[in-house]
């Protein structure tokens, strides 16, 4: 059975490789192949971490603290306008670590305390610049989140979840923390969790406003947040007859067609291709969905 199954493979890869010498033969040109990857995971990929936890790395933010009585900041009327922005102007703010919070939680010690006294400064608001440079190929992105007791997030603007009451949302309350109370990943339904389409190469900016709600005697705040993408694995797995699988054929064209002259080898520089089609699914970049079956 191994013997068939990998003769099988074999067949397809020769047919995928000609498929797509065929495809990209327009001119007199030298097609190498350079790599051969395959998945079959289309959804979930591998987490790598952009935006580090205040638990694992002391991230640090800008940050300021507002209250909903003395500066009548019931349902956020006190905030600056626009505090989520990614052009708002938090030059004037403090800078302190994550997490946020009042005393010891889930394991974790505050970076910068934010204590609510007497219903005074159950409201902060917290921003963190980070640099994007486009480098995963990222299939989804996940906001985490560890908080007492709401939130609302955003990411160069886009609302990533109102938190901010316990109808808002489902599972919107927390009154203990925990590493993670939310896990927030993109599925293409509202407030899922932040669209990976919202990064941009370079600036980047996460704001969260962390309310506690002081109703009931709850003593204890805590925000603290992680941000990943998901990115496409390209993993040497066993493949299963029936299995739906990513090809991707990295190549290089050492040669271009100029009024009939071959360029010289000397000056010709590899232009790196990748042999893509698109199918009934959305591929990853530079791959081919492929049905294996024996």
């Amino acid at each position: 059975m191994r013997k068939t199954l990998k003769y099988s493979f074999a067949v397809l890869v020769f047919a995928f490789l000609l498929s797509l010498a065929a495809s990209e033969a327009s001119g007199e040109v030298d097609l190498t192949i350079t790599s051969l990857d395959y998945t079959n995971d289309f959804d979930t990929g591998d987490p790598v971490t952009i935006v580090q936890s205040g638990k694992d790395a002391d991230t640090v933010y800008k940050y300021n603290f507002y209250d909903d009585d003395n500066d009548d900041c019931d349902e956020q009327r006190c905030l600056p306008e626009n505090w989520y922005a990614k052009n708002f102007d938090d030059a004037i703010w403090s800078s302190g670590a994550a997490p946020f919070g009042n005393n010891d939680q889930a394991g974790a010690s505050p970076g910068t305390i934010w204590q609510t006294e007497e219903d005074l400064n159950d409201h902060i608001v917290i921003r963190h610049h980070f640099t994007y440079s486009n480098e995963y190929d990222a299939i989804s992105a996940t906001l985490n989140l560890a908080y007492n007791n709401y939130y609302v997030a955003y990411l160069n603007g886009n609302l990533i979840r109102d938190c901010y009451s316990y109808q808002n949302n489902n599972n919107c309350y927390q009154g203990d923390t925990a590493y993670w109370n939310n896990e927030l990943t993109y599925n293409g339904g509202s407030q899922s969790g932040p669209n990976q389409d919202w990064l941009v190469e370079g600036d980047n900016v996460l704001a969260i406003l962390g309310r506690d709600s002081t109703w009931g005697g709850d003593p204890n705040q805590w925000l603290d947040v992680e941000f990943v993408v998901n990115v496409q694995s390209w993993r040497e797995k066993p493949i299963i007859l029936g299995d739906d699988v990513w090809l991707r054929v990295i190549t290089s064209n050492v040669g271009t067609e100029n009024r009939g002259h071959r360029t010289p080898k000397a000056q010709r520089e590899p232009l790196p291709q990748k042999g893509c089609q698109k199918q009934h699914l959305t591929p990853p970049k530079g791959c081919r969905k492929q049905n294996f079956t024996h």
